[in-house]
């Protein structure tokens, strides 16, 4: 990843995790254009005017604006959340049923 910052100097390349790292810290500032180019590098105000911060945060989230999720890591992403909330109603159904059988434990001790 590139940007160019307040000077429109060109800066990079850096990693998603060190801009991402950056973004947290509140260092990106919402008119740093951001490129994402391979090696040959070969860039110029006419040629491309990149891509700003809320764009990004529109693409990936705002959490992770520089974190891309392809479709089959989206797709594996959204199975595991369906499992783990199939998982948590059935661990709530499970403390419900706890809580009955706690509540006739505590009617039949009242009665002894």
């Amino acid at each position: 990843i590139f940007f160019k910052d307040r000077t429109r100097a060109l800066k990079g390349p850096f990693t998603e995790r060190q801009i991402q790292e950056w973004y947290r810290k509140g260092w990106i500032e919402n008119s740093f254009p951001f490129y994402f180019v391979d090696h040959n590098l070969s860039l110029s105000d006419e040629q491309s005017s990149g891509i700003t911060l809320d764009s990004l945060r529109t693409l990936n989230g705002f959490g992770c604006p520089f974190f891309k999720i392809d479709e089959e890591e989206e797709r594996e992403f959204e199975k595991k959340r369906r499992e783990r909330k199939k998982k948590l109603e059935s661990i709530e159904k499970e403390i419900a049923e706890l809580h009955l059988q706690f509540d006739a434990i505590l009617c039949l001790k009242k009665t002894i």
